[in-house]
């Protein structure tokens, strides 16, 4: 009777996850593809995707579940950037984007953890307008609100046709949750980053939007967004060095919103920008904000950094002191605690120095402006990006350098921060008093630019210690200060 009871514990206490595990579906374990996956999926499930390289155009087919790499669980981003859909190769090219959200989908169907690529939208019909356009280069969505999240959407969308967002676009009363991805180098005639039109309005919140090129037929290098009758929130992005560029028709706003471009107003549907860094962004004509056909808008614009400035409560033009390829902020940077100064906007607390922020949030918790302050905040996989991204401080780096961690002293994590000015193998390691190694930071080949490393040192007593640099034949050592 002893024996049959403690099974029985044994097996209730097993239940809740046997019942998880029957709704992951594996791939490619269990399903050869994604979309294998997704069509043996129902509502709730997770299609749970191994590291690799996936040549498809998935369709979520209406259902609300999650699809995503196994960054879902690790939260490593080397998952993030090993998880490719590529969807070049289109069985139908009309059907050419990654991902399609087309089907009614809600904030329930995710789509978490991948590198988008290659996708060259699809061609969808707008009921408003009674015409079809090719949308969404990376990720189509229409009448649907999905979350995208944790992405790196990059290398989407074409330069031959018209195009409404090279990496997302969404249209048709959709209200997509765009969360925290890099939306990198993608092309389109509208909007190259993100479009969001025909009375749709989105939640653009934590993303790095950069490198982006078009708007050669109307406008907007890193987004574009449809304002009749419709809200969007765009809060804490670093949108920089897109570019907007074109002739078509200035009526159209061809070349105009290097960063972004805000298109029709019939009523006073009021816009959120707030807390975003928009810098080094490129355009035809006008600004790097943009309002086209837009004669009653308006646009709550606060707190944001904002080159060649911008009317609002707390908005400042100054350059924001990127670190590294990542866009991360110096310990200098105007940014920190520099965004809307409301308890809701805080960054993340860091439990070991309370009162203080949780890297890569940096000060104390009063919001950072960009993609790195706020709730919201995560890490980014690494940007590939042309040698003016690297330089957008205005020059290269000519010399090595190795600064000051900080904070200093510090409790239990602290950052790193160098500059090489060319390709080389670089190490970074802690040393004891004694001069004994107690932590391998880094230890690998980078080409030129700023970096930013952080170490964690829960597990190492209080002391003085010393990092230490060696690029080529160059070492430099300094000392920090481990209190708890």
């Amino acid at each position: 009777m002893l024996k049959y009871s403690l099974a029985v514990i044994i097996i209730l206490h097993l239940i809740p996850w046997l019942v998880l595990d029957a709704g992951v579906l594996r791939v490619p374990a269990d399903y050869a593809s994604i979309q294998e996956g997704i069509n043996h999926a129902t509502n709730g499930d997770t299609v749970l995707v191994a590291p690799g390289t996936y040549y498809e155009n998935i369709n979520f087919r209406g259902k609300n579940i999650v699809v995503a790499s196994h960054y879902f669980y690790s939260h490593d981003v080397s998952d993030i950037q090993s998880t490719i859909i590529d969807g070049g190769r289109p069985v139908y090219p009309d059907t050419g984007s990654c991902v399609l959200f087309v089907s009614g989908e809600d904030s329930t169907a995710v789509l978490k953890g991948f590198t988008v690529t290659h996708g060259t939208g699809t061609v969808t019909w707008w009921p408003g307008d009674k015409v079809t356009h090719r949308d969404g280069g990376g990720v189509v969505v229409v009448n649907s609100s999905p979350m995208i999240k944790n992405n790196f959407i990059t290398n989407n969308g074409i330069t031959t046709t018209c195009l409404n967002g090279g990496g997302i676009g969404a249209h048709s009363q959709s209200n997509p949750k765009i969360l925290n991805n890099v939306i990198d180098s993608n092309k389109a005639s509208f909007a190259a980053g993100i479009s969001i039109f025909e009375l749709s309005n989105a939640t653009i919140m934590n993303n790095i939007v950069c490198g982006n090129i078009g708007g050669w037929q109307y406008g907007g290098g890193g987004m574009g967004v449809d304002v009749r009758n419709a809200v969007s929130y765009i809060e804490n992005n670093t949108i920089v060095s897109n570019t907007a560029n074109g002739t078509y028709s200035s009526a159209s706003g061809s070349g105009s919103g290097g960063a972004i471009v805000f298109w029709f107003n019939n009523t006073m549907q009021q816009q959120v920008l707030r807390n975003n860094i928009i810098w080094g962004n490129k355009q035809t004509s006008g600004g790097q904000i943009s309002l086209i056909k837009c004669s009653r808008i308006a646009i709550d614009a606060q707190y944001n950094l904002i080159e060649g400035g911008y009317t609002g409560t707390g908005n400042i033009n100054q350059d924001p002191q990127f670190l590294g390829l990542n866009y991360l902020l110096s310990g200098t940077s105007p940014c920190v605690d520099a965004g809307d100064t409301a308890k809701i906007f805080d960054d993340v607390e860091n439990p070991s120095i309370l009162g203080t922020a949780l890297w890569p949030s940096l000060g104390g918790l009063r919001n950072d402006m960009g993609a790195y302050g706020g709730p919201n905040v995560s890490i980014f996989p690494n940007i590939i990006t042309p040698t003016e991204v690297v330089s957008l401080n205005h020059h290269l780096p000519t010399k090595i350098t190795l600064n000051q961690n900080y904070p200093n002293p510090f409790n239990p994590s602290t950052t790193i921060s160098f500059t090489i000015p060319s390709k080389s193998f670089v190490t970074l390691k802690i040393f004891d008093m004694l001069g004994r190694e107690i932590a391998t930071i880094l230890s690998e080949q980078l080409p030129l630019g700023n970096y930013t490393q952080h170490w964690n040192a829960a597990n190492i007593s209080s002391g003085v210690y010393f990092y230490r640099l060696q690029a080529g034949s160059y070492t430099e050592t300094k000392k920090l200060i481990l209190l708890k």
